[in-house]
């Protein structure tokens, strides 16, 4: 919980507006576990593998089209609005 506050304050100073988007999130993710050093120039997997199949406004589910992930669960642990960051909670493997 404490990297998702410091994470929340980071994005309502301005930076990282990515993580308002459980998309982006998911592919930031999943892209980060096939090259934990960092992503370079563009991701192994691109935002088209990426798809939102469930959004209730606190909880969302990506599937992903290709690579070691299928599905990722992310949650909005902090503020549950759309100010609110999303973070993985789980995710299932291919």
């Amino acid at each position: 919980m404490a990297i998702a506050q410091a994470d929340q304050q980071q994005v309502d100073r301005g930076s990282s507006p990515w993580q308002l988007d459980p998309l982006q999130v998911a592919l930031t993710y999943v892209n980060l576990k096939m090259t934990p050093t960092g992503i370079q120039d563009e991701p192994q997997i691109p935002f088209s593998a990426f798809e939102l199949a469930a959004n209730n406004g606190d909880q969302a589910v990506i599937d992903v089209a290709r690579g070691p992930i299928k599905k990722v669960y992310l949650e909005q642990l902090i503020r549950k609005d759309e100010s609110g960051i999303w973070s993985v909670v789980g995710y299932d493997p291919r």
